[in-house]
């Protein structure tokens, strides 16, 4: 009899411990499954609309109120942002790597003089400032003042002046777009369209005969945005 209590006593303790193991397992299962939903949920990746372009390179048409926060990016994700008039005529850019050289060569509208840049540089800061240091052009930069600082109020501040229609000063320089702002738009359709590209690479031999490319330069996004006709 002694030996059969004892046996029932262990059998009863080895069924305690798997209900145990079972009951541990299924808490740190239940773990797992919230905090994967939780993850999931504030990557904003998993909820963003992946959109095709056709054959022309459009994504979709939008509004001016589709736009307005892909301005409020342009400077903190590096994107280039363009705005065309129905005929493609540039009416705005916002483009980070324009704005440097405009509001560092602005008073000499020329760069060619410059050593210490490279042809391509050279080639960059003379677009810059054919396109953008014009005043006659509607994407006029008025010298970039924003681009003094990497502090993000004057970004805001001129974006804020182009949406709105505003005249604004930055650091003592008039920046106006009160006859061009983005609101004058309002109502209107824009076909978007994006491009991602590198801004260089390597082409490279495996030593066999084949060649390749190596992209190690930094990634750029366009976005554009045309009036639609």
């Amino acid at each position: 009899m002694d030996n059969i209590s004892e046996a029932l006593k262990m059998g009863g303790a080895a069924m305690m411990f798997v209900l145990a193991l079972t009951i541990t397992l299924n808490i740190f299962n239940q773990a797992k499954n919230t905090a994967d939903s939780v993850l999931f949920s504030t990557d904003r990746t998993n909820f963003y609309e992946h959109i095709t372009p056709d054959e022309n390179g459009v994504t979709r048409q939008v509004g001016v109120e589709t736009i307005i926060p892909t301005l409020y990016r342009y400077f903190q994700d590096g994107y280039i942002v363009r705005i065309l008039d129905k005929d493609g005529k540039q009416l705005q850019a916002f483009d980070q790597e324009a704005e440097r050289y405009v509001n560092k060569y602005s008073k000499e509208n020329n760069v060619n003089g410059h050593t210490e840049l490279s042809d391509d540089e050279i080639n960059k800061a003379n677009y810059a400032l054919e396109h953008y240091n014009n005043s006659a052009l509607p994407a006029y930069m008025y010298g970039a003042p924003w681009e003094t600082s990497s502090n993000s109020d004057k970004y805001l501040a001129r974006i804020n002046a182009y949406i709105y229609g505003k005249n604004i000063k930055i650091d003592g320089k008039t920046v106006d777009y009160s006859n061009n702002g983005l609101i004058k738009y309002k109502g209107e359709k824009f076909n978007e369209s994006y491009i991602e590209y590198n801004t260089s690479g390597r082409y490279m031999s495996d030593g066999m005969g084949n060649w390749y490319t190596i992209v190690d330069g930094l990634q750029k996004v366009m976005i554009t945005y045309q009036l639609v006709n």
